[in-house]
């Protein structure tokens, strides 16, 4: 069994993950589960214009548990599919997705207008909205970025930029290899530092053959860092059932950091 403060933890950071890049306002999740063969090949501009249905499809499945566990009566997913399986599986050669999503709305009415909302259009989650509703106050902050990610295999490749960020403005590609960062040796550290505490950041990359600079303003963004517990026993009995967790007994006001992110998909942060 999972940790309540691990499986938090994950939530939000594959939503905060996922709602940076451009492409979940772009695609849907339906769309993408119909272009399978692009959702795992990071390729360059893939943050701008595929999402990985897998990722999306977790966060649609936390939304719709969690509504149908503070409804009343109080459902489940579990339940709800059970329902679908009972209604479709073994009958012919499979179903369709306007079938799943009528079966899943006779179980639950909650979830037609979810569906429709999450999966069936781009962006629409309430990953947010269901942790308040759990019971949980969501902390955030204010930051800034550049609208870089970079290659996990050699840190200081460009694997993707956002195309509606500073770095993508500034003329900075997939590819570019940074070599200094205001005139110092790349670090990332020294990458994050700089986009944190300067008003400009100036990169010396190499492109092929050529040695180019660019210099960029961070832009400013709003994150989630943390969340409180302010629920009432109602809500931590649910969490406990939902969990499988009896130690799930948080205080009033108590912290959950948001530390752990395990995506085995890969970690493609914002920078």
């Amino acid at each position: 069994m999972i940790l309540p403060a691990v499986f938090f933890s994950n939530v939000v950071n594959y939503y905060q993950q996922l709602a940076s890049h451009p492409a979940y306002s772009r695609v849907s999740l339906l769309d993408s589960s119909r272009a399978t063969f692009l959702n795992h090949n990071r390729y360059p501009g893939s943050v701008n214009d595929s999402i990985d249905y897998y990722d999306k499809g977790m966060l649609v499945a936390f939304d719709l548990d969690a509504a149908l566990r503070t409804s009343s009566p109080a459902g489940s997913l579990d339940r709800a599919f059970a329902g679908l399986y009972r209604t479709l599986a073994g009958r012919g050669d499979g179903f369709t997705h306007p079938q799943a999503a009528e079966v899943l709305a006779g179980e639950a009415p909650q979830a037609a207008e979810l569906i429709g909302r999450e999966v069936e259009r781009p962006a629409g989650l309430t990953v947010v909205e269901s942790l308040r509703r759990l019971g949980f106050e969501i902390v955030e902050e204010d930051g800034l970025f550049l609208g870089l990610v970079l290659s996990e295999k050699v840190t200081a490749e460009i694997a993707n930029v956002v195309d509606d960020g500073p770095a993508g403005r500034s003329g900075l590609a997939p590819g570019d290899v940074i070599e200094r960062v205001n005139g110092f040796p790349f670090r990332p550290k020294a990458l994050a530092w700089a986009t944190v505490h300067e008003r400009q950041v100036t990169l010396q990359v190499k492109r092929g053959g050529r040695s180019l600079g660019f210099a960029i303003t961070p832009a400013a963004r709003r994150q989630i860092c943390g969340l409180l517990w302010k629920g009432a026993e109602v809500q931590a009995s649910l969490l406990r059932e939902w969990l499988g967790r009896d130690d799930f007994r948080p205080g009033a006001g108590e912290a959950f950091a948001l530390a752990w992110f395990d995506n085995f998909h890969g970690i493609q942060k914002v920078i």
